[in-house]
């Protein structure tokens, strides 16, 4: 098949997907289409430039070709590689499971400051997801834990045994907000907007996003995200 085959292929399915998701009953050029989609679609939005080269590859392929056997622009392998990852992309989005679908280390309300410091230690561990039993309290981190030395340094003794994480959670700022539960079925781009429009915002930082099959706080874990985890996923 040629390279304008497939990159025909591969646009007229990426105009097909974004329609559906347009408000628009009428046509409009695929340029004003990807503007409007943009604005809430991540992928749109990563390769926007792309596509708006590819809307006017297209155009030179369809309408400047002399010959339905002849295209007059055969492109590159890699702007075919690209346009179908693209589409594959926008079709099938990777979700953040099972890619960030682990066994994920939690600690009860009762236990001690000085096993946080010794996962720490052995894992090196910074967010800690906190429960009652069953009931999510909160997600401590490193932050906290050092604001409650801070506060605690003067106090003799100072004995990390006696001190319970219920009591260590308090200190961490915001700790109503520093998290978020989100379901099995969200895609990493949809998390990548959640922690981009946190960092734009500035209100206050989102340390860890905690998956759930339904994202309630009342599920079982599956898994959780950082910041960091994003920052190194290609």
């Amino acid at each position: 098949m040629r390279n304008s085959d497939r990159f025909l292929i591969a646009f007229n399915s990426i105009e097909k997907i974004l329609r559906k998701h347009a408000p628009y009953d009428h046509y409009v050029p695929f340029s004003r289409l990807i503007g409007y989609v943009k604005k809430y679609n991540p992928i749109v939005m990563k390769y926007y430039d792309d596509l708006k080269e590819f809307s006017d590859l297209r155009n030179a392929i369809v309408h400047d070709s002399i010959d339905v056997n002849y295209a007059i622009a055969e492109p590159h392998d890699q702007v075919v590689q690209l346009i179908e990852k693209i589409e594959q992309e926008l079709r099938q989005p990777m979700k953040v499971v099972p890619l960030f679908q682990k066994k994920v280390t939690t600690f009860q309300s009762t236990h001690t400051l000085k096993d946080i410091l010794r996962a720490i230690n052995t894992f090196s561990y910074s967010k800690f997801p906190i429960y009652d039993k069953q009931k999510f309290l909160g997600l401590l981190t490193k932050d906290g834990i050092t604001n409650w030395i801070a506060k605690h340094v003067d106090k003799e003794p100072l004995s990390f045994s006696n001190v319970y994480l219920k009591d260590v959670l308090t200190h961490e700022k915001k700790k109503d907000e520093n998290y978020r539960f989100i379901h099995q079925e969200m895609n990493i781009y949809d998390i990548k907007d959640i922690f981009r429009k946190n960092v734009e915002e500035g209100t206050y930082r989102i340390d860890a996003l905690l998956i759930t099959e339904h994202g309630d706080h009342k599920e079982p874990l599956l898994g959780i995200i950082t910041l960091w985890d994003m920052m190194h996923l290609q």
